[in-house]
């Protein structure tokens, strides 16, 4: 179990940052691993894989990319994040507009 800080969170995915090199070694793209995203009033357990990986000359930053969280906690986040309720309308729409990519969870 660990603590990062998270340097920047969207409905789709985050990006957070740990000093702890074991971990840098350990967490390798493609893995899938459970986050825990804790907030005021409420705990997100949310199924995410690793899609990004660098380093400076202090951190090791990840980012990954949600797969699998409950639907109502899906809606919490989206509200959080955009100030607005998720709907249909958002259904067919990537953020920023573009249609998704591609994703193939049986690589």
């Amino acid at each position: 179990r660990y603590e990062a800080p998270i340097i920047d969170i969207s409905a789709s995915g985050l990006l957070f940052a740990h000093t702890l090199p074991s971990l840098a070694k350990d967490l390798l793209i493609h893995t899938d691993i459970d986050l825990t995203i804790k907030f005021t009033d409420k705990k997100l357990v949310i199924g995410s894989r690793v899609r990004r990986k660098f380093k400076d000359n202090e951190r090791c930053y990840f980012g990954v990319q949600f797969l699998n969280f409950a639907e109502e906690d899906f809606r919490y986040l989206f509200e959080l994040l955009y100030g607005r309720p998720y709907t249909m309308e958002e259904e067919d729409r990537w953020e920023g507009g573009s249609p998704p990519p591609p994703l193939d969870l049986f690589e």
